[in-house]
């Protein structure tokens, strides 16, 4: 019974998840490209690439530290 329910529940879970995380690295890279300045010198793509395989919380959570948060660097001259 329980290996019936990890074995039809958990892939579909992993593919929600795979999918979410599509979508995040999407929007990331679209937020990283409108930007002037790149951050550590990392073009968009990687960034939206960071967030698909670090996962939507985590990808997103650590582009918002660096890019929105009171730890960004508002005005520096690169």
């Amino acid at each position: 019974m329980l290996a019936d329910f990890i074995s039809f529940y958990v892939p579909i879970a992993v593919a929600i998840e795979r999918v979410i995380a599509a979508i995040a690295g999407y929007f990331v890279y679209k937020d990283a490209d409108q930007r002037a300045a790149r951050t550590y010198n990392l073009h968009p793509i990687w960034w939206g690439l960071a967030t698909f395989f670090a996962g939507p919380i985590l990808g997103v959570a650590a582009y918002w530290l660096i890019h929105h948060s009171g730890l960004a660097q508002r005005g520096a001259a690169a």
